[in-house]
């Protein structure tokens, strides 16, 4: 069975199942539900080649022991909320402190390079689109608004060669997606709304994980999940200064074409 794979607006990067998929009504709550569309349709349109895409059911199996876990219930209401009010965000992460590297991933423009908050993008003419990186904690990390280069398998599989980890959190007005790649080995992924839908040779290793940061409840996860499933794996918390804050800035190609 094979799945194609290519980047949002146009279509998502890398998490969406070729085809239409159609997820059963839900209670939402009003303030969720601009970014929780799960009732209807989505279509999903990928654009790199992964053979060992599946469907499955989440099980119960742990993750690999040594992972750095945290207490269940870390407070990230305020992403979910940015995460709506703005639309879009996907925020790759790499654990090296040299943000050179996700430049090069991203094929950013190195001729001209400024610093940049998020809302001096919104001052950009049209067709315009960047990159923003900077770094925390050991690892680099990418900003992007309405493009989903991060999540293009490709470009996490660069980023973690040498046994390296490179992990995406992406959200779009479509699909949105968590992928996690070490070693240029594309190990865990998964629909952030339709759990079920996973990718990788090892489905179930943030399982544990995923059930403490919310995403096996009633109903589909919100924002604030990923959030904290990328600090139970990395130990970053994810804050909104990291997000808004002026970080070196590159244009990288438009929605759409692959890097």
């Amino acid at each position: 069975m094979r799945f194609l794979i290519r980047p949002f607006f146009g279509s998502i990067g890398t998490v969406l199942l070729v085809g239409v998929l159609s997820l059963p009504g839900a209670a939402i709550p009003a303030s969720e539900m601009a970014y929780k569309r799960a009732t209807g349709f989505h279509t999903v349109v990928l654009s790199r080649t992964i053979d060992y895409l599946t469907v499955i059911r989440s099980g119960s199996g742990l993750s690999e022991p040594g992972m750095r876990k945290r207490q269940r219930g870390l407070a990230y209401g305020w992403f979910t909320a940015w995460v709506e009010q703005n639309l879009a965000l996907t925020v790759t992460f790499v654990n090296s402190p040299d943000v050179t590297d996700l430049l090069i991933a991203f094929r950013a423009d190195f001729t001209h390079t400024e610093f940049h908050t998020f809302m001096d993008e919104a001052a950009d003419p049209p067709g315009t689109f960047r990159v923003r990186v900077g770094d925390t904690d050991g690892w680099a990390y990418a900003v992007e608004h309405f493009t989903t280069h991060g999540g293009d398998p490709g470009v996490l599989e660069q980023l973690s060669g040498g046994g390296r980890e490179a992990l995406v959190l992406s959200y779009t007005q479509t699909v949105s997606c968590f992928l996690y790649v070490k070693g240029e080995v594309l190990l865990n992924g998964f629909d952030t709304i339709a759990t079920d839908i996973r990718w990788g040779t090892d489905q179930h290793r943030f399982d544990a994980e995923m059930e403490a940061a919310g995403f096996f409840g009633p109903e589909p996860a919100c924002p604030a999940s990923g959030a904290r499933l990328v600090e139970m794996i990395t130990g970053i918390e994810i804050t909104q200064p990291m997000l808004e804050r002026s970080l070196r800035s590159a244009q990288v190609p438009p929605p759409g074409e692959s890097v």
